[in-house]
């Protein structure tokens, strides 16, 4: 499996180290609250639900998107979102999609494991790293594997 080097300037400096409080454990409030945010982001980016998206991301939020050949997309800012949102609605309307199979998240930042839709022929595994800021979504980097980095059994 190869590694792609992340660029720095996909993540906002403002806010990059959050704070802990002296028992360094997470604050489960703001984890539970980033959990809710990861999956309304999700509908509302499959259902194209613009105002949705504005409402939860801040202004300059970053969208990249990685392929299983190692190409991204990034996108920033509202309209670019929007636009993304409403060619990924499309693609839903036509099965095509993804699912949540797990969230861990803390009072920063939030790791999503997604999965294919039921039927998909070719499942490609992808992992999305988010970033927060001020209770909103900042920054998302889908990293999708390519095939033949997925285990198989046998």
């Amino acid at each position: 499996m190869r590694f792609q080097r992340v660029d720095p300037s996909l993540f906002p400096r403002e806010g990059a180290r959050p704070r802990r409080r002296r028992s360094g454990a997470p604050d489960a409030a703001s984890a539970a609250q980033h959990t809710r945010l990861v999956r309304r982001f999700l509908r509302g980016y499959l259902g194209g639900e613009v105002e949705t998206l504005r409402r939860i991301t801040t202004e300059d939020v970053v969208l990249r998107l990685g392929a299983p050949d190692g190409r991204a997309r990034t996108l920033r800012g509202h309209d670019a979102l929007a636009r993304a949102a409403a060619d990924a609605a499309v693609r839903a309307s036509h099965g095509a999609g993804l699912a949540i199979a797990a969230v861990y998240a803390d009072d920063a930042r939030a790791v999503t494991v997604f999965r294919d839709p039921p039927g998909r022929r070719e499942p490609a595994p992808r992992v999305g790293l988010w970033v927060f800021r001020d209770g909103r979504i900042a920054a998302l980097h889908v990293y999708a594997a390519p095939p033949e980095a997925e285990e198989r059994p046998g």
